[in-house]
């Protein structure tokens, strides 16, 4: 596994994308009024809020725990109504050599936005923990449906990976302890459309079930996607899908790219941020495997 990586959080919202933009791009101070996770914030140095040399010092909470960074504006770009934001100093820099925020809206043809935020991200060892809890941070207002992105360097290669899913499906519960068994549930090919399978795994602590279909496999783009459904599924979410993709790097290895999206009952139901922790963690219990196979 390597200390590099990507998360992506794709977000409806419904405000337009000008409205969003210039939040972020001349109204940043007004941001701590918006949203309780971030307990405040302030100029640090500069007079300026959207100056790129000024420097914001940031107070917020990330998984239950007060923490502390500055903040400066690395790029802005208006015609994509982008900004890239880097995060350093007080409890970035004793986990990450490099921390970025970056953030883009997008105006939606039937109305409203998608804001998405992606976190780029370096840690400086593998006992670091991959930034997840920063990726519930970037909710201030949001829709039922969303999407997740998290991009996973790799030591095996893309077609090992891709194998392992589209041709060994079965053998993926001796990967990890968080997956505590599946078994065919209707059908007698694992990787038939039509076949149903029920897997029993840990979430947020949680034993949690579920059924699996595969929904479509495009074997040229080494990209898969599996429908979860029943189960612990059917009380949170109308709908949710697993996006399996892996990339070969020119360096050797590969990139996993794993895309969940969703669609919550309600407002209640919080965005399945432990499915992605428990991604990351397969993941990388299944790179080890793969190595030593």
């Amino acid at each position: 596994m390597t200390l590099a990586g990507k998360i992506t959080n794709e977000i409806g919202v419904h405000a337009t994308a000008e409205k969003w933009f210039n939040l972020f791009a001349k109204q940043l101070h007004n941001v701590q009024n918006l949203a309780e996770r971030v307990h405040g914030t302030k100029l640090h140095r500069g007079e300026d809020w959207h100056h790129p040399e000024s420097i914001k010092h940031w107070t917020y909470v990330i998984e239950g725990k007060v923490t502390t960074c500055l903040e400066s504006i690395e790029s802005v770009d208006e015609a994509n109504k982008t900004i890239t934001y880097k995060l350093f100093d007080g409890g970035i820099d004793q986990q990450f050599k490099v921390f970025k925020f970056i953030f883009q809206a997008i105006d939606k043809n039937s109305g409203g936005a998608i804001l998405k935020w992606t976190i780029e991200y370096e840690r400086v060892s593998e006992e670091v923990d991959p930034p997840y809890g920063y990726v519930d941070i970037s909710l201030i207002i949001m829709t039922l449906a969303g999407k997740i992105t998290i991009e996973i360097g790799v030591h095996a290669t893309a077609e090992t990976w891709f194998n392992l899913f589209s041709t060994q499906l079965h053998h993926v519960q001796n990967l990890s302890d968080r997956i505590h068994g599946t078994k065919l549930h209707h059908g007698e090919d694992w990787h038939h459309p039509e076949s149903i399978k029920h897997w029993t795994f840990v979430i947020d602590g949680k034993v949690t079930t579920c059924h699996e279909s595969i929904e479509s496999v495009d074997e040229a783009n080494k990209t898969i996607t599996f429908k979860l459904f029943n189960g612990d599924i059917d009380h949170q979410f109308k709908l949710f899908r697993f996006i399996f993709q892996a990339i070969d790097k020119n360096s050797g290895g590969a990139i996993l790219k794993w895309t969940i999206e969703y669609e919550r009952v309600s407002e209640e139901i919080d965005p399945p941020y432990g499915y992605v922790e428990y991604l990351d963690k397969c993941t990388r219990d299944g790179d080890a495997h793969l190595l030593k196979a």
